[in-house]
Order: C-alpha cells, then sequence, then structure tokens
C-alpha cells in the first residue's frame, strides 16, 4: 500500500483574464483537477449552503464528502487562523515551500504551474478557494474594515460589489456547497506581498482520504457590478 499521495491539479481563469493575470493579485486559486492517494476517510460533510443556512438531512447525504464543517478546528487551527498563515504565501508567486502547517495546503506554483503534491497518509487539506484584498486596482468598495463581519458579507455576495453567487468543492462528484460561514476578512499590520492590508477569502479543511486515485475540483462565481467596471470588465 502507498503511504503516500500523489496530486495533481488544473487551475483556471473565473472572473476575466485581465483579473486572472495581474501579478501579484489573483483573485482565486481555482482548482479542477486534483488526484491523491491518502488515509481513511474521516469527517463527513458539514458544509452549510450558499448564504450560510444548513442543508437538508437528505441534500446533505446526496452531497456527502469529507469537507470539514467551518466551525471544526484540526490541530486547534481555525480557517481564520489558517487564512492569515497562508494569505502571504497566496498573494506572493507561490513558487517556494508554503508555510510550515499541519496540513497540505493546494495551491498553484505561479511559475512553473505546478499542481502536482505528494501527501502521506493521514493527511489533511486545506483549500484556499477565492481571495481578493485591497491592493490596487481595488475591486468595488472593499471593505474599510476586513474583520467587520456585516462589512465583508454584503461586500460578498451583493451584486452592486464583488457578487459571489457559487462557492463549492467537488469531491470525487461530490458537490458541498460553502456558505458563509466559510468565509474570512483579516485585516494585516504588516502589509500583504502585493501591498494589501486587508484581505478576504474563502477557505476549507479536507478530511484524509482513502488510498487511491481522487478528484478535487473547486467552483465558483461572482457576477457583481463591480467587475463590470474597467480594468476588470474584460
Amino acid at each position: 500500500m502507498n503511504e503516500y499521495s500523489s496530486i495533481n491539479a488544473c487551475f483556471g481563469t473565473c472572473i476575466g483574464q485581465r483579473v486572472a493575470r495581474r501579478f501579484n493579485h489573483p483573485l482565486a486559486t481555482a482548482l479542477t483537477a486534483l488526484a491523491l492517494v491518502a488515509g481513511a476517510p474521516q469527517a463527513l460533510a458539514g458544509a452549510a449552503g450558499l448564504h450560510g443556512e444548513r442543508m437538508p438531512a437528505a441534500e446533505q447525504q446526496r452531497h456527502m464528502a469529507p469537507v470539514m464543517p467551518a466551525q471544526a478546528r484540526p490541530f486547534g487551527y481555525s480557517l481564520d487562523e489558517m487564512a492569515r498563515v497562508v494569505a502571504p504565501f497566496n498573494m506572493s508567486d507561490r513558487s517556494g515551500p508554503p508555510p510550515n502547517t499541519p496540513f497540505q495546503i493546494l495551491y498553484q506554483n505561479n511559475v512553473t504551474g505546478a499542481t502536482s503534491f505528494d501527501v502521506t497518509h493521514g493527511k489533511f487539506l486545506y483549500v484556499p478557494l477565492l481571495y481578493n484584498d485591497n491592493s490596487v486596482p481595488i475591486i468595488g468598495r472593499f471593505p474599510a474594515d476586513a474583520q467587520n463581519r456585516l462589512q465583508v458579507l454584503r461586500y460578498w455576495y451583493s451584486q452592486s460589489e464583488f457578487g459571489v453567487t457559487k462557492l463549492q468543492l467537488v469531491i470525487d462528484g461530490k458537490t458541498v456547497p460553502l456558505g458563509a460561514a466559510y468565509i474570512s476578512g483579516l485585516s494585516f499590520n504588516t502589509p500583504l506581498p502585493d501591498g494589501a492590508t486587508q484581505y478576504l477569502t474563502a477557505g476549507a479543511f479536507i478530511s484524509p482520504l482513502s488510498r487511491g486515485a481522487h478528484t478535487v475540483e473547486i467552483r465558483f462565481k461572482a457576477t457583481g457590478d463591480a467587475l463590470r467596471e474597467p480594468p476588470f470588465d474584460l
């Protein structure tokens, strides 16, 4: 039996070429194909619906996948704490090693395009799905305080701003919608590599998967009016 995971991922552009190609300001790590061999399946999906409501039991059963509940704290890390650790790496070219954490972070190397990983048996995964910050050019009216939950959710979901309408993880064909509980808003005293001091992201923990080949896909859609304004309108 193989004690390691082999991961192969593909990242795509989902909001427009000008946005996706801005140096040091990626809007998303749009993971579209990931294969891995890992440990035994553990936690069941406890994901909230798109706007934070709990999915009905029948819907949870249909979409069952090892995405951990947003409130989970594997190894003592909350999603907010993990987002803070990973943010400087996400806003770099991601060509160096990721932060030292107990998790395998899924990401794309922006220099080589590499998305392959070896994951040890029983390893938990952390997946940043979609992120944005207040580096220039700013999309819409970015929250003045990214730690103000009301400001963050209004900006994230409002069709007059960023306007996220879909945020999902698909693991081996099983879809888990991720709701508001998976969104983190953070402020930084020391600017991130792109100069940002306010940062929004959606991320999730995935419990260890069984040995063998697996597929993980990130799906998101943002249709807000702010994305119709130059330079984002393309």
